[in-house]
């Protein structure tokens, strides 16, 4: 028997039996049948809603609220991100808040819109805008980050004002990332340790990300203390690679890093020095906004940093291939497509990193960087 008939065949007979399980169960009285009615009564109601048309009157409904509910919260995000993406402070609050409302189910809004609408059409559209608006807000933030610097560039070169740049280039540019936030990350950096424990009794070393989110770190409670740890949700893969999955990294020599994580195909990738060292081929359903409280270095406790140097930061929102990763491990162009972020640390002095991409800056926390020269080994 081929194959996807056989899996075809095991899908409907378990189909089959769970269904039967829970006819017989509803029958039996098991539960109370307005909780959980037998599939018969269910199909005897939708024969019904369809003959007198209801069934198709509900849905007429259901459709326009869930539009203008979108369009309301697509309304207040898009330029609630824009203020977000272009001013500090809007990203420090309003893009906080959105960060974390963003992971609340639209169930939680529910008791809310009872106790300030009552049982009226405005609690529903209520919760269905508390249901968008705030990841809008963040993939909206997040898309003006991902537009290369060269297609406003081109635009004013050609005379082109602000509003005109922003309306016609830099929106529609991010539009992808407004729909939908980075279904494919890059993440690019040079580390170098004497010691990845350090002496501290945390196991992890963060190296960039948001933790919770989307973080790439070193060590784990479960894994060993040198081993790189790509540290997402559920939806974005999980944890990866597993203990003892990967080679740990060198000590005493910067060693290049790159961890590609790829929804659209269902990849992750992680290289060390150019060379792949671990691959998963997993689906994905989630996508990545890296916008609040993402730091370099750290994470949220203050045990977590790097116990050692960084250079040559990236943040890419392509699947680098396995020739352009080991092609320029120590140096890409600024204006390359895709490049999201990239933070040399060449600066020498003071306590601000220059993004040579799209001009997020990093500030340093908690004092000013020890700054040392570097001598990279040859690329063989």
């Amino acid at each position: 028997m081929h194959p996807s008939i056989k899996n075809i065949l095991q899908s409907s007979v378990f189909i089959l039996l769970v269904m039967a399980i829970w006819e017989y169960g509803s029958l039996s009285g098991w539960w109370r049948p307005f909780l959980f009615p037998a599939p018969s009564a269910i199909s005897g109601y939708l024969e019904e809603a369809i003959r007198d048309n209801s069934l198709w009157s509900a849905t007429v409904v259901t459709i326009r609220r869930l539009l203008l509910g979108y369009l309301a919260g697509i309304s207040i995000g898009i330029p609630a991100g824009l203020l977000s993406a272009r001013f500090q402070l809007m990203r420090n609050t309003i893009g906080v808040l959105a960060l974390g409302f963003q992971g609340l189910p639209s169930v939680c809004w529910v008791p809310l819109a009872i106790l300030w609408f009552g049982q009226e059409e405005a609690a529903i559209l209520f919760v269905v805008v508390m249901g968008t608006v705030w990841s809008v807000i963040l993939a909206t933030e997040n898309g003006l980050a991902n537009v290369p610097p060269i297609y406003a560039r081109a635009a004013r070169t050609m005379g082109a004002g602000s509003a005109y740049t922003l309306l016609f280039v830099t929106l529609p540019a991010s539009a992808p990332f407004i729909v939908s936030g980075m279904k494919q990350v890059t993440i690019e950096a040079l580390l170098r340790s004497a010691d990845w424990t350090d002496g501290r009794g945390d196991a992890l070393s963060s190296v960039f990300g948001i933790e919770g989110n989307f973080l790439v770190r070193i060590g784990d409670a479960d894994r060993p203390r040198d081993q790189l740890q790509l540290a997402t949700g559920s939806a974005n893969g999980g944890n990866w690679p597993a203990a003892n999955a990967a080679p740990g990294l060198p000590v005493n020599e910067w060693v290049h890093i790159a961890v590609v994580w790829d929804a659209v195909n269902g990849e992750r990738i992680y290289y060390q020095n150019g060379k792949q060292v671990a691959y998963s081929n997993q689906k994905m359903s989630g996508s990545v906004t890296l916008t609040g409280n993402c730091y370099v270095g750290k994470s949220y406790n203050e045990e977590r940093y790097i116990p050692g140097e960084i250079s040559e930061l990236r943040v890419w929102s392509v699947a680098r291939t396995p020739e352009q990763i080991a092609g320029n491990m120590y140096g890409v162009s600024p204006e390359s497509e895709g490049l999201v972020a990239y933070w040399k640390f060449n600066e020498g002095s003071g306590s601000t990193i220059i993004d040579h991409a799209n001009g997020t800056n990093l500030s340093a926390v908690g004092g000013t960087p020890t700054w040392i020269p570097v001598t990279l080994p040859e690329i063989k």
